[in-house]
């Protein structure tokens, strides 16, 4: 009688422990956290299309040099001038922010902020080279300062159906620019306020998409 009396008290207290407890956890228990969403690590980083809008083209000018053999299309309200003093260019495209730019620090007399324009497109004296070994030739004398650019780096690409060079030219700034060699003759696609393909804007990207040899 007394063994089951006391198997009766210890079942209580065990029962009054175990409610207690969960009493206690209900309480106490911390808020779950949703973890943040992960992706696939295995799939690459999606690349995407740099001209995010599609421009109306239908009111740009086009400009012609049969000298050289190129033609390249532009917005109307862009300026577009002859030479480049700093980069020996035959023309200079300016946009109206850039021109607005350029009056703006004129009129402050701050003569180190004003570029010449957005894009300067030039023919380039390669010293009898041909593209891959002028712009070789040039990152290696880079360093004793007798190269005639301040070439930084370069790459192989392809530019409107041609073998073309992007590179990054140094100096005052740094300069995306695209080399493309065509009948035997060596052109030059600089742009004075972007460092890097990614930088250009819609408007860019559709002038050098419109430039083409025509000889």
């Amino acid at each position: 009688m007394k063994k089951s009396i006391v198997i009766t008290i210890i079942s209580i207290v065990i029962l009054a422990l175990i409610g207690g407890g969960v009493v206690w956890y209900a309480k106490n228990k911390p808020e779950s956290v949703n973890p943040p969403a992960m992706g696939n690590e295995n799939q690459p980083a999606e690349i995407k299309n740099q001209k995010s809008e599609i421009i109306n083209t239908d009111d740009w000018q086009t400009y012609r040099n049969e000298e050289y053999g190129f033609e390249v299309r532009y917005p109307r309200e862009w300026t577009i001038k002859d030479g480049n003093p700093v980069f020996e260019g035959i023309i200079t495209l300016t946009s109206p922010e850039t021109e607005k730019n350029i009056q703006e620090a004129v009129g402050r007399g701050r003569a180190t902020e004003i570029p010449g324009g957005d894009i300067v497109i030039s023919v380039v004296d390669t010293e009898g080279k041909n593209l891959e070994n002028y712009l070789n030739y040039n990152l290696e004398i880079q360093k004793s300062g007798l190269s005639r650019i301040d070439l930084v780096k370069f790459n192989k690409t392809e530019f409107n159906n041609y073998v073309a060079y992007e590179a990054l030219l140094g100096g005052f700034s740094a300069y995306y620019t695209i080399y493309i060699e065509n009948d035997q003759k060596v052109y030059r696609i600089l742009f004075e306020l972007k460092a890097n393909k990614d930088e250009l804007n819609d408007a860019e990207n559709t002038i050098i998409d419109s430039f083409e040899f025509i000889n």
